[in-house]
């Protein structure tokens, strides 16, 4: 499993035409598939996601489409712990925002991701300890990729 992580696209997209401000549902059970490179086992059924075509956008001289999305995992479970450490429970909330391209022939030229995420752990004495992680990360191909394809 850990070998083939479903693309964006079979995750995220549709295969219907949108419009600006439409919205569609993730694809859970890609989305659920994809989690498990990250040690998460994640319940397709429960988990939220939608996608929302936002709108035209500009970097540098190159026009893309905003794409962005949100998920909502009310319950997971991590795998692969430390011996004597148990999970209890985890949440998490992610958003994904892309700047892609309109010319179809170029890659993503920017994302934004952004993960909160509640666990309770037990180790192997019965104690409890809880962790809220959040991160947030941002990169633009501004810098490594438009050089080249310009």
């Amino acid at each position: 499993i850990r070998d083939s992580v479903p693309d964006e696209d079979l995750v995220f997209g549709t295969v219907k035409y949108q419009q600006v401000g439409n919205s569609w549902p993730i694809n859970a059970e890609a989305f659920s598939y994809a989690m498990r490179s990250s040690d998460m086992e994640v319940n397709r059924q429960t988990l939220k996601g939608a996608v929302t075509l936002a709108g035209p956008e500009k970097l540098r001289d190159y026009d893309c489409l905003r794409i962005d999305a949100n998920v909502e995992i009310p319950d997971f479970v991590m795998i692969d712990l430390p011996p004597g450490v148990e999970f209890e429970q985890g949440k998490a909330e992610i958003s994904v925002s892309g700047l892609f391209p309109a010319d179809f022939g170029l890659p993503k030229l920017q994302d934004t991701t952004s993960v909160k995420m509640e666990m309770v752990l037990k180790n192997n004495e019965g104690k409890m300890a809880g962790a809220v992680l959040e991160t947030e990360s941002s990169r633009t191909g501004e810098k490594t990729l438009l050089p080249f394809i310009e």
